[in-house]
């Protein structure tokens, strides 16, 4: 319940004598600093977003005949979310093999564009619109947040929170791949929902373009 979350990947190494006891070890550690996210003012019980990676973007296209367009976003949004998360519904067959869970942590690295219908007057004030509203889309209310049972399912909520906010968008394009944080039970002791280690072994990559009704995606999948 602290203002921030630590997350740490640890490296060690040892050296044993012919007794088998250790003489030496050496402890790598690196600490990634997860911020606690604020919804509506609020800080969220259990959202957080990684500080110092985020990058604003913007594209834009003009022509001889006047005609703008402008499509603006954020990638390397870093989240992550301590409870609240499972993955679950999703379609099985003879050879599946996942078991569905109902509790763990999700986490992202969120890249997004958007397309705006028409240009808004204050391009900072609709950025942090936008920006808020794909929060607000993955953690919920800072009371309780929101059940994601999967990261598809909270990637439509997001786009389509987005579109909600901020008339000016119609069309939001979306990728989150799954970062991984596996349970661990360090040697002598008990797992209780408490150690968790990053990875980056194979993970999927989900993205989408959700639009509003008649518009056209402005990204190729």
């Amino acid at each position: 319940c602290g203002c921030c979350c630590c997350c740490c990947c640890c490296c060690c190494c040892y050296c044993c004598c012919c007794c088998c006891q250790v003489s030496k070890a050496k402890v790598w550690v690196e600490q990634a600093p997860w911020q606690r996210v604020q919804v509506a003012g609020v800080a969220h019980e259990h959202g957080f977003a990684m500080s110092g990676t985020e990058i604003r973007t913007t594209h834009v296209t003009c022509d001889r005949a006047g005609k703008l367009d402008v499509q603006c976003g954020v990638k390397e949004l870093k989240v992550l979310k301590t409870t609240q998360s499972g993955y679950e519904g999703f379609l099985r067959d003879e050879f599946t093999l996942l078991p569905e869970v109902r509790d763990r942590l999700m986490a992202t690295s969120v890249t997004a564009t958007w397309k705006y219908a028409y240009q808004p007057t204050d391009y900072d004030a609709t950025y942090a619109t936008v920006r808020g509203a794909l929060l607000e889309g993955v953690f919920g209310p800072p009371r309780g947040g929101v059940y994601s049972p999967s990261v598809q399912y909270t990637l439509y909520q997001m786009a389509h929170t987005a579109l909600q906010r901020a008339p000016q968008v119609e069309s939001v394009f979306l990728n989150m791949p799954n970062l991984h944080f596996l349970p661990c039970a360090p040697v002598g002791s008990k797992f209780e929902d408490d150690v968790y280690i990053a990875t980056s072994e194979p993970h999927g990559n989900i993205e989408a373009v959700v639009t509003r009704k008649d518009a056209k995606p402005h990204c190729r999948l």
